[in-house]
């Protein structure tokens, strides 16, 4: 009896873990998911880098370049056409670059001041997941089949009932913050938030647990650099912003920063300044976590980039 009863159990299970594949599958780029801020900033980067008929300076990274880079200034700066394609660490390095692909021209000039935690693989993260699904049918559409099956059993149950909710004109209420997706000219974050330093979440620059610069992390990176390298585009790397806290840059943590060094060294790849030109003492220089600068901390770290990148500029 309960045998049966169990049986009954996962076979129920089954049937429904199906139903929601195939409805997600038929759901995959309606782009009805509520919160439209990665997909938004994603399109308007793209927008202002395709207006841009000479060579340019594009800066491609996660949320801490477009939070903490300002592009405008560098711009004026160098006299150089600058944007910020810095998007969401979560849509992790190999989504970054396909993305950075539809903005790059020949003779362009790219700067890749990558966060710590990018150089992990993680194909199963939310904010990609989403993206690929709702708001990029020609990546979707390009997927393996058995990577298509695995996004799409990883989406979250509550995030594809709120898709289904919207597709069917029922959508539930949803709290969005609007001020993320607030860009100037050059793809920059405007900042109109004050920080509160008791609310800066501050973590670990690399987790133990987790493996960085693995075998396709890497290929992402030698693939970009080889698309580059057709379109005569010249590659930088940096590094990008943190929180100084000793343990942050001991042991293991320093091990890594240095493994992504020898990393970028064996690629031939110029890297601008150390690692410790890019720590801040104070929490009072970040909006909300280690990767995101408040404008005082943008400043500063743009300052750097301009004193870096300005002898490789028109020489």
């Amino acid at each position: 009896m309960y045998k049966k009863f169990f049986v009954g159990i996962i076979f129920i299970a089954c049937i429904m873990s199906i139903f929601f594949i195939l409805v997600a599958y038929f759901l995959s780029g309606k782009n009805v998911w509520g919160d439209i801020s990665t997909a938004y900033v994603i399109n308007k980067h793209r927008e202002i880098a395709k207006n841009i008929d000479n060579p340019k300076i594009l800066f491609v990274s996660g949320s801490s370049g477009r939070f903490g880079i300002d592009t405008k200034l560098i711009s004026k700066e160098l006299n150089y056409a600058t944007v910020n394609l810095g998007s969401s660490v979560g849509l992790r390095l190999d989504y970054i670059f396909y993305d950075a692909k539809k903005s790059i021209k020949n003779n362009d000039i790219v700067v890749l001041p990558l966060e710590y935690v990018s150089y992990h693989e993680d194909k199963l993260s939310t904010t990609r997941v989403i993206q690929i699904w709702q708001s990029d049918k020609e990546y979707f559409d390009k997927m393996l089949f058995k990577d298509k099956i695995q996004l799409l059993y990883s989406i979250p149950i509550h995030t594809e009932i709120t898709v289904i909710g919207t597709y069917l004109g029922k959508p539930i209420k949803k709290e969005d913050n609007p001020t993320i997706v607030n860009l100037n000219e050059n793809g920059d974050y405007i900042n109109t938030l004050e920080t509160d330093e008791e609310n800066v979440n501050i973590k670990e620059p690399f987790d133990k647990n987790k493996n960085y610069l693995d075998e396709n992390t890497k290929n992402s990176i030698i693939d970009f650099l080889n698309y580059c390298k057709s379109k005569n585009v010249k590659v930088f790397v940096t590094y990008p912003p943190y929180y100084y806290k000793q343990s942050y840059f001991d042991g293991y943590n320093l091990e890594q920063i240095n493994k992504i060094k020898q990393f970028w060294q064996e690629q031939n790849v110029m890297i601008l300044g150390q690692y410790t030109d890019f720590i801040y003492t104070n929490k009072s220089d970040f909006l909300d976590n280690e990767y995101h600068l408040n404008i005082k901390g943008k400043e500063k770290r743009t300052k750097k980039i301009i004193e870096l990148l300005r002898p490789y500029i028109n020489n």
